[in-house]
């Protein structure tokens, strides 16, 4: 191994701080623990560990890195803070660990960024700042992260089904599924006596639908976990330009879970106008309460 490996393998810029550094190989040792990887994290943590060890052992060496990691996505300057960008090339080989490639106040870029690796950026942002605050609400705290690195139009313009054109924009198609909880109502869908037209309610972090009579049906959800904060947002917070039509599709009463005792897929159309836009949650206030800073 080399120093140019070694700070290659970290996700380390030539003008980073000890500090920085220790950082950054705490955050990849939190990816490749076992417990989030299993067994296949042995010869990563190794790695990770030799090349953290080959840095510590030269202090003296320069880097062999020139250029530093840009990223291609837009940025959030109203973010509490910065984040790093993670990619994985396991699907190429397993022996390669993830990898951190940038570090800023970058936007989710569905094209370009997975899903996964933007909840685990922000997952280890979470136990960074919670890490001298340990009283603070962890969950919280990534779901206020999470609402900032998230712009809701531009990722659902990306990874909706594009359905149709509208008058003044596109008409953008999602899937979800309403769990049932009640046997009665659970009838009365399979006879047909529900209402055909529904209805989205925004309570606390959840999407409740409804029907045009005030009759609560359940909370909706997806198999996606991408779409609680793409396609919930342009819900449960309407702004102009933003139109949403919800539609009752089978119902499977097999789906039983210890809530539920049925689920119902639902399409959720959402029209976006060439003119909608939406405004970022600025959370900083709210996130230095929560850490008492």
């Amino acid at each position: 191994m080399n120093i140019s490996e070694a700070f290659s393998i970290l996700g380390i810029n030539k003008s980073d701080s000890q500090e920085d550094r220790k950082r950054k190989y705490r955050r990849l040792m939190m990816l490749h623990h076992p417990d989030v990887t299993g067994d296949d994290s042995a010869f990563m943590s190794q790695k990770i560990n030799a090349a953290y060890e080959y840095i510590r052992s030269h202090p003296n060496e320069s880097p062999f890195r020139e250029a530093e990691a840009k990223w291609d996505a837009a940025i959030n300057p109203k973010a509490f803070c910065e984040r790093c960008i993670f990619v994985d090339y396991s699907f190429l080989d397993k022996r390669i660990p993830i990898h951190q490639v940038a570090e800023g106040r970058y936007l989710w870029d569905p094209y370009i960024e997975d899903f996964k690796m933007l909840a685990r950026s922000v997952a280890i942002l979470t136990a960074d700042l919670i890490q001298d605050h340990p009283y603070s609400n962890e969950a919280v705290l990534f779901h206020m992260l999470m609402q900032e690195y998230v712009e809701p139009i531009s990722c659902a313009k990306k990874i909706g089904l594009n359905t149709d054109r509208a008058e003044n924009g596109n008409i953008y198609t999602f899937s979800g599924e309403v769990g049932i909880s009640y046997r009665n109502l659970l009838m009365e869908i399979e006879t047909g006596e529900q209402s055909a037209l529904m209805y989205a309610a925004k309570r606390s972090q959840r999407i409740v639908i409804h029907d045009e009579h005030g009759k609560i049906y359940g909370d909706l959800s997806y198999n996606d976990d991408s779409l609680y904060y793409v396609v919930n947002p342009l819900i449960g917070n309407p702004c102009k330009g933003i139109g949403v039509n919800i539609v009752p599709g089978i119902l499977h009463k097999n789906r039983r879970d210890l809530n539920y005792e049925g689920k119902l897929d639902v399409s959720i159309e959402i029209e976006i106008s060439d003119t909608a836009v939406f405004d970022i949650p600025v959370n900083s206030d709210k996130i230095k309460k929560l850490l008492s800073l």
